[in-house]
């Protein structure tokens, strides 16, 4: 067979389709009350200089030196620049769909039109994954599979919130996934092998950590062809072994991937091997603390992956994944379904690689999102052996697939409909909720989202001409005093001018845009400058301490310990962000 993706059955496209608008419904209901979070604003406002990088590289518009498209510069941790940094697929397409929106919107975007444009961005990977987890799902296991699989993947609390944000992390689980497919097809038809190489090329340009995806080949070939393995490695060493018995796919994967992956990074046009050797080392230099059963650390125990996804995933949904690792487990001891071991590999590669001391995760799931894709299908397949299981015990047999995915879906619709914040800082009954969550010690709100919902109270309450001092994620209290736009225009980053390209790019009324704020408030740098301190409940900073056992940072912990907030956004009771009266444990 050739390439079948293009003539799929009506049945099988339209399912997909439905599954699709079942997640944009949620989004789009979800994303004008998504507060921006850390890493966001960075990849929003990079985005437009993309942007306009390219249309000054396709048109001859004047093209800056810091926005180089043939030559950029050789800093890998300079954010100023437009290629340079990390992978840029998504930004790029981020850059787009804002281009989109700002031209059928007459040249004028307000603040929260221009941000939910960029996000659009992830949420188009992420309904691809979605179309992709039904139909690797249900070719390899079943349509009923399929349709549990990508219900589940949809209702899972902590991927759906990383799919609203303009950021990597949903982008790349994304890509993987979608790779991983191609692969399965290529394994023995050579189109598809062909095309898997650029997927995965373009997989690698979306974020770093898809090298996980080449581990999760290798680990399935060596379990799954085990029986075959003294054979090959016999004609290897007596050099009978026949180029042509190599599958297509994996020469696809050797050599063009790698040229998709720099074809589309003009950063690696120059010096590609030097300058992704310095992306990995710069990569691995990464140490970013994390908050886990109440204590800070830059090293995880090797149970924090396992953990975190075990509170974070819905019970039901973690009950039927249970049963479907039981059920991949039991095909890696029997070898009888290489399928399902390739999905197994997806969720234990990358957990098992992030529960060795060689380099630990932070920020509750998202250095390990790639693996809810699998976990997904994992998810899909144990469900429908409980239905089968029930189908020949009971009657009423349509009701049983219609019960087991309203179970799947409950309690993520119990937590949207309390609000964003309980979806965001999701945990199980497992924990207690959140409250319990907390109270044992797991991380919150770590990247800020939950600072939009202060500005109402500001907006309302905030005293004429009012200051305030936000000393953790300024950035994004920056964005919402000044638009995403408005924040190029006032050069907020001090010398970090990339985003000047951008004015040449756009129409100058633009600039009318606003932020969320009112025009009267100030952000300022000081504290004893300010009317009042915002506080971010980010615990691996506030608990933060020196080796002599020390606070990092005291202040904030007089606040939380001396003064009652005048306001406070919370979920399940528990404090997120806070706003007091500057010095009023004075």
């Amino acid at each position: 067979m050739g390439i079948s993706f293009l003539f799929l059955r009506k049945k099988t496209l339209l399912t997909g389709m439905f599954l699709i608008i079942i997640y944009l419904i949620f989004a789009s209901l979800a994303l004008p009350h998504t507060g921006l979070v850390w890493d966001e604003t960075r990849y929003i406002s990079g985005a437009k200089a993309r942007v306009y990088s390219i249309y000054a590289f396709l048109t001859g518009a004047p093209q800056l030196k810091i926005c180089d498209l043939v030559n950029p510069p050789e800093d890998l941790d300079n954010r100023d620049r437009c290629w340079s940094g990390r992978p840029r697929l998504l930004q790029t397409v981020s850059g787009f769909t804002w281009g989109i929106v700002y031209y059928l919107n007459g040249m004028k975007v307000d603040f929260i039109t221009s941000v939910i444009a960029h996000r659009l961005a992830t949420t188009i990977f992420v309904s691809l994954c979605i179309f992709f987890v039904f139909l690797f799902a249900s070719e390899a296991f079943g349509f009923r599979v399929g349709v549990f699989s990508a219900i589940s993947l949809i209702f899972i609390p902590r991927f759906f919130t990383h799919s609203l944000y303009t950021t990597l992390d949903a982008a790349a689980a994304s890509m993987i996934l979608i790779s991983t497919y191609f692969f399965w097809k290529g394994w023995k038809n050579w189109k598809w092998g062909l095309f898997a190489g650029v997927v995965f090329g373009l997989t690698l340009s979306t974020k770093v950590n898809a090298y996980f995806f080449p581990l999760i080949v290798l680990f399935w070939v060596f379990i799954s062809y085990r029986d075959r393995m003294f054979f090959w490695i016999k004609n290897i060493r007596k050099n009978r072994i026949r180029l042509k018995s190599v599958p297509v796919v994996i020469y696809s994967l050797i050599f063009i991937s790698p040229v998709v992956f720099i074809l589309s990074w003009p950063w690696l046009w120059v010096n590609p091997i030097k300058r992704f050797i310095g992306l990995l080392q710069s990569n691995a230099k990464i140490s970013i603390p994390a908050y886990y059963l109440g204590s800070v650390s830059i090293h995880q125990p090797f149970h924090y992956v396992w953990i975190m996804t075990f509170v974070t995933l819905p019970i039901s949904i973690l009950l039927f994944f249970i049963i479907g690792f039981l059920k991949g487990f039991n095909s890696v001891v029997k070898n009888d379904d290489k399928n399902i071991v390739l999905i197994l590999m997806g969720v234990l590669v990358p957990m098992i690689f992030f529960s060795l001391p060689i380099k630990t995760p932070y920020d509750g799931v998202r250095i390990f999102l790639n693996v809810f894709p699998f976990i997904a299908i994992l998810t899909g397949i144990g469900a429908n052996t409980v239905v089968e299981f029930l189908e020949k015990r009971f009657r009423f047999k349509p009701f049983i697939c219609i019960i087991i995915l309203v179970i799947m879906a409950l309690p993520f619709l119990f937590s949207f409909s309390n609000g964003m914040p309980n979806i965001v800082n999701y945990y199980n009954e497992l924990v207690g909720g959140i409250k319990g969550a907390y109270n044992m010690g797991f991380e919150m709100d770590y990247w800020g989202e939950s600072y939009i919902y202060l500005i109402d109270w500001l907006n309302k309450n905030a005293k004429p001409n009012a200051t305030l001092y936000v000393p953790i994620a300024t950035n994004i209290f920056e964005m919402y005093r000044h638009g995403d736009i408005g924040l190029i225009k006032e050069r907020f980053y001090e010398g970090r001018h990339h985003l000047n390209a951008t004015l040449q790019f756009l129409n100058s009324e633009i600039f009318e845009q606003r932020g969320l704020l009112r025009n009267d408030i100030q952000l300022v740098s000081e504290e004893n400058k300010s009317d009042y301190y915002i506080i971010l409940n980010r615990r691996a900073i506030i608990d933060a301490k020196y080796v002599n056992g020390s606070y990092m940072y005291p202040e904030y912990r007089m606040y939380i310990e001396k003064c009652k907030p005048i306001y406070s956004i919370k979920a399940d009771n528990v404090p997120l962000s806070m706003i007091y009266k500057t010095y009023c444990y004075k």
